[in-house]
């Protein structure tokens, strides 16, 4: 499995157990990531994740995104966090199974 691979299983996960959809939306759009022409793709797209890590993986090469980490541990409680650094502000989308 590639790094990528991970990555989008990553954020799969997160959407899958976390239910961030409009969340990660929100975010892209605020740090212009995404502009509200895209609204309708990622709306009618069937792999948000791949979706969402493309936009991400542009933003790192467009310098708009600073750092982008993420965190997956399984083991002994279920964690997830996405760590993504812009210009603009830091967010983490975090998921914690002992909660």
């Amino acid at each position: 499995m590639t790094i990528k691979q991970k990555e989008v299983e990553c954020i799969q996960r997160l959407l899958d157990v976390a239910l961030m959809v409009e969340e990660w939306m929100d975010f892209l759009l605020e740090n212009k990531l995404l502009d509200s022409s895209g609204i309708p793709a990622f709306a009618l797209e069937r792999n948000k994740a791949l979706y969402i890590h493309n936009v991400l993986t542009e933003g790192k090469k467009t310098e708009k995104v600073l750092l982008l980490d993420f965190e997956w541990q399984l083991l002994p409680v279920e964690r997830i966090k996405v760590t993504i650094v812009t210009a603009r502000n830091t967010k983490e989308f975090v998921y914690n199974a002992n909660r």
